[in-house]
């Protein structure tokens, strides 16, 4: 997969995350007694393959030292990048930086070829 299409995705994601939270929040206003996380689209499916597919076509099918992937702890831990934090991802005890798709695509082909 190259670079492109993999931020395309990523981001689209992402897109996809904050539209579902938007639309669980505007539900929350319409029925208050109910909890918004409860009011989230079901297209958790969709969402899964298709990281499923990222992680297959860019080798990230290892756990990283986090208990995950590093594309799930990309979009789950570091919230697309926005929680970033120094060291979180390191290559011989150098940190590496992940704050964006297109770092984290740059991370992902040095580890797939060093190791």
């Amino acid at each position: 997969m190259n670079k492109l299409l993999f931020t395309e995705t990523i981001n689209a994601l992402h897109k996809q995350y904050q539209t579902d939270e938007r639309f669980s929040y505007h539900m929350g206003e319409m029925f208050p007694n109910t909890d918004p996380g409860t009011l989230l689209p079901d297209n958790h499916l969709l969402i899964n393959q298709l990281i499923s597919i990222l992680q297959q076509l860019n080798g990230d099918t290892k756990l990283s030292p986090h208990g995950v992937t590093w594309i799930e702890y990309f979009i789950n831990e570091l919230n697309f990048g926005k929680n970033h934090v120094s060291g979180c991802a390191q290559i011989n005890n150098t940190p590496i930086d992940i704050s964006t798709p297109e770092s984290l695509y740059d991370f992902l082909l040095i580890i797939n070829t060093k190791y």
